[in-house]
């Protein structure tokens, strides 16, 4: 597991530019759907249950996707959150092998999680198998 008590904390101002950010890469309706969703799902990663930074890497893209605090874009919003939170936290996503699509299974696991198809454990496994120090 691994785990540091200096992991970047996410602020609501990262997930308003990073919003903006990813709708005007790829559009969608700006705004936000409600504030206490998205404030909740960006403190939850904090609460004291999660040490690890995969632990809080899933809880944060979890919340973010499911509890739908923007109007649009959240799945996307909460993708660059998460690796936000890794990068400053001194993290990178490797691939584990020459077939392991990094980028495909992020996204596969984005959609898995906002259908309902799949959960936090699932992915917090996949983050603990690719995440490394920088």
């Amino acid at each position: 597991m691994l785990t540091d008590s200096t992991h970047y904390i996410v602020t609501y101002q990262d997930a308003i530019d990073l919003h903006e950010l990813v709708l005007e890469a790829s559009g969608g309706r700006s705004g936000i759907l409600n504030e206490s969703s998205l404030l909740s799902a960006l403190a939850r990663p904090y609460c004291g249950y999660f040490d690890s930074i995969e632990e809080k890497g899933s809880a944060l893209l979890e919340s973010v996707v499911q509890n739908h605090g923007f109007a649009d874009g959240n799945k996307r919003t909460a993708t660059m959150l998460t690796l936000k939170l890794f990068a400053h936290s001194g993290f990178v996503l490797e691939a584990v092998n020459e077939q392991d699509d990094l980028g495909y299974g992020l996204e596969e696991l984005v959609v898995a999680l906002a259908s309902g198809n799949t959960n936090r454990d699932t992915v917090q496994e996949w983050f603990k198998a690719r995440l490394k120090p920088t």
